[in-house]
């Protein structure tokens, strides 16, 4: 049986089949990939601030460190006023615990590479009976360069 077609006549549309066609299948790779690229980015971003904020993060306790040794040797809070872990001439002379402060701080600051505070520095300012009469306002910042000058202030208040 043959079927012949007369003019005018609408041809059966053929039937569907089920499935993608190549142009839907490589939108959707490229959809895919566009999405995988934002991951990535966004992973690496937040792998960058993770490892910035352990950095403040050590150099916060090491600033904390320093306010507490001085106010265990209360009695000499003036005398740690000038250190600086980057200029030997600040080192006191002398044994005695305000040099061994000053060696431990620094070789801590020292270790601190491994800890992203590489060549990290630590200074002491003190202001004596500041803000009020017998009383020492304690500054001690670190600092330190990860490809930006970074730098951590520990302020204190002690009294005598």
């Amino acid at each position: 049986m043959s079927r012949v077609c007369r003019p005018g006549a609408r041809r059966a549309a053929a039937p569907r089949r089920a499935g993608f066609t190549l142009l839907e299948v490589l939108v959707a790779a490229v959809i895919l990939a566009v999405g995988l690229l934002a991951l990535g980015a966004a992973e690496i971003t937040a792998a960058g601030a993770t490892g910035r904020s352990r950095a403040v993060s050590i150099a916060t306790a090491y600033g904390e460190e320093m306010i507490e040794r001085i106010r265990r040797n209360r009695d000499e809070v003036a005398a740690y006023d000038g250190f600086d872990t980057q200029d030997p001439t600040t080192r006191p002379t002398g044994a005695g615990i305000l040099q061994t402060d000053y060696d431990q701080w620094k070789s801590r600051l020292e270790q601190g590479g491994q800890a992203g505070l590489g060549g990290a520095r630590g200074t002491v300012t003190v202001l004596t009976d500041s803000p009020i009469p017998g009383a020492n306002a304690v500054r001690v910042a670190v600092s330190w360069s990860d490809g930006t000058d970074r730098e951590v202030v520990v302020m204190s208040v002690l009294f005598n």
